[in-house]
């Protein structure tokens, strides 16, 4: 459009009526591509921040933790959303701040005390938590896990050991491992003879992950090199655009006074 314009011009006045309805449309497109860039850089960005975020690689969370096997002896776990209303913390939503208490329990079905050390790991909570109670535990900083040791259970009874968590003010952003697809997933999982999910309230950001993680696995890096490609070049042609609406604009100027 832009050729034919510049090079019928001179022996078509006429042609002039067309440059303000092609400049208008041409306006309209480099708005669209900036909208664009503005999100392809906003997207660069995100990448950028995730790829800074260290990986716990070398770390499990614990989730499947396992209660050690002893004839007669069964295990559970519950949580409870303190803050709203000690609900079941596995059917809400647990945001920034709110208090879940965990309950741990060991039951003895035989016909003989039975003497535990029981533990319970809480690696993959303190990724979204921090332990404010810990029910009479003992917190081993070296294994993340909390202990109750010579814990004596009478026959046909059961012991529990409940803990209390509050969820960070700022809930991290920090990218899921790739060696451990459960660490930092918006969800806390423990496992004590049977299995519990907290999902957390994390920030639109992590959104923006799960939709990434949804395309073909690449690395970070490799994901973040692609969008700075197609950002380039988004970028050159919405430059080559605003240029064409300049020559145009000047153009119309020269074509109205009768300098062209």
């Amino acid at each position: 459009m832009f050729k034919k314009i510049v090079s019928n011009l001179p022996f078509s006045p006429a042609l002039v009526g067309q440059i303000s309805p092609y400049i208008k449309r041409l306006k309209k497109e480099s708005l669209i591509r900036q909208l664009g860039l503005v999100f392809l850089l906003l997207t660069i960005v995100i990448q950028i921040i995730l790829v800074a975020q260290p990986d716990r690689a070398t770390i499990t969370n614990g989730a499947t933790d396992t209660p050690p096997t002893v004839a007669g002896i069964s295990y559970s776990i519950a949580s409870y959303n303190i803050t709203h209303g000690s609900k079941d913390a596995t059917g809400v939503i647990n945001y920034p701040n709110d208090r879940i208490s965990y309950t741990i329990t060991a039951s003895n079905t035989s016909k003989n005390p039975v003497k535990l050390n029981i533990k319970k790991s809480v690696k993959d909570i303190l990724d979204y938590a921090q332990i404010i109670d810990n029910g009479g535990g003992r917190l081993n900083a070296t294994t993340q896990d909390l202990e109750w040791n010579d814990t004596t259970i009478a026959p046909n009874s059961k012991t529990s050991h409940t803990f209390l968590v509050q969820i960070l003010d700022k809930v991290p952003i920090t990218a899921v491992s790739t060696a451990d697809r459960q660490s930092f997933d918006c969800v806390i999982t423990n496992s004590y003879g049977n299995t519990i999910n907290n999902t957390i309230s994390c920030p639109p950001i992590k959104a923006l992950e799960s939709l990434i993680n949804e395309l073909p696995k690449l690395s970070y890096i490799t994901e973040t090199l692609v969008l700075v490609v197609i950002f380039t070049i988004s970028l050159i042609s919405y430059i080559d655009n605003d240029q064409l609406v300049r020559e145009l604009e000047l153009i119309r100027k020269d074509a109205h006074n009768g300098t062209f």
